[in-house]
Parts: structure tokens; sequence; C-alpha cells
């Protein structure tokens, strides 16, 4: 049997509103059964040839595309390979989008601009950037926070001593790469990681008590045994900010950005970090990750 229409009649017409419509009216005959889509019809061009279209349009067609490649896939494994990118793409278009929306470049200049959920900053604002994290430390309904930092030092520690107010019954989780492992190796010296943090902790911010730390570190060779993750957040529950730097660039001459997350970002992110946080991501486009923890 013919296909209904073809691909190239989809890319040649692709302002008709006929094919929004007969993919339609398919769609509602799978749903009733009353129909079966034509194998032989090449579904990848398919795709390709719909993003030609615009949202209302093109709804519809992809709607006959999920609905078409689930009757068709004789197994979960093609399955997944057909459908699970168009979703991921929809994911990543929601999240641009909601960047998209929730920034205002007009409204970025020198020095500090606090908004309620976002601060911009340059270096002369490091007293307002502290204040800024410690309201959102104190309205956390948890005492874990997770950080994810490809920058981490040891330095970083004052910052995050300050914002929770040196309070010891914090639990914080670092994610960082494997790289800083190195570096405070060379620092500590003879001594062990663990004991190397729990002196500077004493020495350098004080000796009243000290959170429990959770490092991990991960690399991957062919990125210089850094982590495969660029961004910076802070997590904790359903809570979050998403840090437009590392902790150490705070009071750099750059202008950065602190924003509050929305519930449903965070979702996203933990999506993409847990497998690192929990280091069950054992491997990296194909590549092995390498983790080592230290426990302080």
């Amino acid at each position: 049997m013919r296909p209904l229409f073809s691909n190239n009649e989809i890319v040649e017409e692709s302002h008709s509103t006929k094919y929004p419509k007969i993919s339609w009216n398919l769609l509602g005959k799978i749903n009733a059964g009353n129909f079966i889509p034509n194998k032989s019809v090449d579904y990848f061009d398919y795709l390709e040839g719909i993003s030609h279209y615009d949202f209302k349009d093109s709804f519809p067609m992809l709607s006959y595309y999920i609905a078409s490649v689930s009757k068709l896939a004789s197994n979960k494994k093609l399955l997944k390979e057909r459908m699970y990118p168009i979703f991921e793409s929809l994911v990543d278009s929601v999240v641009l989008l909601a960047e998209i929306y929730k920034i205002d470049s007009s409204k970025f200049s020198a020095g500090n601009k606090s908004e309620g959920n976002k601060i911009v900053f340059d270096s002369q604002c490091g007293d307002d950037v502290t204040t800024f994290v410690q309201e959102w430390v104190d309205d956390l309904d948890s005492l874990e926070i997770e950080i994810i930092d490809p920058y981490f030092t040891v330095k970083d520690l004052e910052f995050i001593a300050e914002v929770i107010q040196k309070n010891p019954s914090f639990t914080i989780k670092i994610l960082t790469s494997y790289t800083n492992y190195t570096k405070l190796k060379q620092l500590s010296g003879e001594n062990e990681i663990d004991d190397f943090i729990r002196q500077f902790w004493e020495k350098q911010i004080t000796s009243a008590g000290m959170p429990y730390f959770d490092i991990i570190f991960c690399g991957v060779a062919s990125l210089g045994n850094t982590m495969p993750i660029h961004d910076r957040w802070w997590l904790s529950n359903s809570q979050g900010m998403t840090f437009g730097g590392s902790i150490n660039g705070i009071g750099a001459e750059r202008i950065s950005s602190i924003s509050k997350m929305l519930p449903e970002e965070v979702i996203l992110v933990r999506q993409k970090v847990t497998g690192y946080l929990n280091k069950t991501n054992k491997k990296h486009r194909e590549e092995r990750i390498k983790y080592l923890t230290v426990t302080a």
C-alpha cells in the first residue's frame, strides 16, 4: 500500500495545512484501532520534514509520529532508539525557553543588582553575594547541601562556612573535578587530604565544630581528568541555585550572577548529576569515569 503522503511532499509544501489535518485524522484512527501505520514510511526523514512547520501545525504531525512508532516498534530497544531522542529534544527546548524568558539582559549592569531571585555582581559586591546565598540557606528545609563545582578549592570552605554560619550540623556533598584531588594532595604535603581539610577548617575558620564533608572527585582521561560537567549548582532537596562562576571567582573582576532555581529546574539538574554524585555513572561516551571520595 502506498503511503498516504511522502516526505518529499511534506518538505515541498511545508506551509500547507493539508498534512497536519491528515496526520490528525490518522492519529484519531490509530487511537480508535482503525488504522495501522505503513511500515514503508521512513520516519526519520518524516521528522526532518516536519521541522519546517510552525508549532501549531507540527504538533499533530509529531503526535502522529509518536503514535506510529509506538505501533511499529518491534521491541523496547527499537522503541527507545526512536522515541528517546525526540523527548530529550523537547526537554532541552523547554529548558532553553525557560532560560530565555527568565533572563532580561537589559537589566544587567556593573555592580550589584539583586531582584529577589537573582543577583548580578562584580568585584565590589562580595558582602552582598554572601548575604544573598546566606538567605537562601536560611530558607532551606534541610541541613544537607550538594555543591557541583568543577573548580572547587579548599579556600571555598571559607565562603561555605560563612553562608551556613559555621553550623556543624550541616552535611555538605561536593562534586568536583579529579584534577582538584591532585592539587589538594600537593597542598596537604605528607598529610592525608581529610586531615588537611579538617586542619584548614580549624585554623582558618573555627575550632568549635565542623560540618560533615563528602567530596567526590570525578574525571575523564580524555577531558584532562576534569569532570564532564561545566556548570555550577547548589542543591538541597527541591531547592537550588545556579552559579555563573565558581565560588572562588566571587570578588574577581568579572561580572557574574547567581540565580535561585525553580523546582522543575532542580529536577532537570538532578537527572543530570545524581549519577555522578552517587558514582553510578560509570562511563562518559564509552570512556571510563574515574572517581575518588574524601570524607572529612
